[in-house]
């Protein structure tokens, strides 16, 4: 925390650089509040590089580089790219993003 935060609520709040979801935020604005939720909004824009086969996606060279996005906004980006529908709605498994354990975490 820095001299300015002494609330850790708030600064866990805050995003960082790797969470900031920058000129993509307004995604988020219609995401639900509760924690069951939000973690079905997760899974469903979001395919573990290591779980596509069993969900029926072979994933081209190309897309298995979508793991390496660090930032969520470039995750986001890639995302809309993919299906440009509100988070809300669960993409197809081969129209979400590749990512790995620590994008479900990130997100």
């Amino acid at each position: 925390m820095t001299e300015e935060t002494h609330d850790p609520l708030a600064y866990y709040a805050t995003p960082g650089p790797t969470t900031d979801a920058g000129q993509y935020a307004h995604l988020f604005r219609d995401l639900p509040q509760d924690i069951p939720s939000l973690v079905r909004v997760v899974q469903g824009v979001l395919l573990h590089i290591f779980w596509a086969e069993r969900y029926g996606v072979t994933l081209s060279d190309e897309r298995k580089l979508e793991v390496n996005l660090r930032t969520v906004e470039a995750q986001l980006a890639r995302m809309t790219q993919l299906n440009a529908q509100p988070l809300t709605i669960a993409r197809p498994p081969e129209q979400r993003l590749v990512g790995n354990c620590r994008d479900f975490s990130v997100l």
